[in-house]
């Protein structure tokens, strides 16, 4: 994020041996482009405290309809920094139980570091939305969140079940996690090794 725009999250997905591939929301993308942003940054955070902000770019992968959006941050940048990325646990969500517990972790209200709200939320539904699609639903969607865009829907065991659609007064809700990943794999992107460890039917 920069000063003057609209922050968010996002999930590595993938990785070549020049580059990492992360996936947020377009509109935050988008933010950043309309506030002529010089300067992106994102924030890296190990669980030892160490944490590192290095520059990113934005790509031409995005897909407005949808939300979503690639950005890439240079292996160049983060020489020194401990960051060695294994498997996220990627889940197909048509597996979720009305009441299941979800969690979402984003850059909240500003904060230096991401946050998980405290009380976990709640899987509703996957609705059927005409400008895109099936969409997650969950709540309880009472306040927003800002800064949780584009950062991951997990379900209780740690699994990335959703990328987390907040825009405005449009909470509650998140692109599934498969179809997120089959439009990214459809981008004319370098092609990644993917960190998203397909545990799908």
């Amino acid at each position: 994020q920069d000063a003057g725009t609209e922050p968010g999250a996002g999930v590595v997905v993938g990785e070549t041996k020049q580059s990492l591939y992360i996936l947020t929301d377009q509109h935050v993308v988008h933010s950043l482009n309309g506030n002529n942003c010089q300067n992106p940054t994102a924030r890296f955070l190990l669980r030892n405290g160490a944490e590192k902000e290095v520059p990113f770019t934005i790509t031409s992968a995005f897909n407005q309809q949808l939300d979503i959006a690639a950005i890439t941050v240079s292996r160049t940048h983060l020489k020194g920094f401990p960051l060695r990325l294994t498997f996220n646990l990627a889940r197909d969500p048509t597996t979720l139980k009305r009441g299941d517990h979800l969690f979402i972790i984003g850059y909240i209200n500003g904060q230096k570091r991401l946050f998980v709200p405290p009380e976990p939320f709640f899987f509703a539904d996957i609705n059927n939305v005409p400008s895109i699609g099936d969409v997650l639903q969950y709540g309880p969607a009472v306040n927003p969140f800002p800064g949780a865009s584009g950062g991951p829907l997990c379900n209780s065991d740690g699994e990335i079940v959703g990328i987390i659609l907040e825009k405005g007064n449009d909470v509650g809700r998140a692109l599934p996690i498969t179809k997120a990943l089959e439009v990214f794999k459809s981008w004319s992107l370098p092609k990644p090794r993917m960190f998203a460890e397909r545990r799908f039917r």
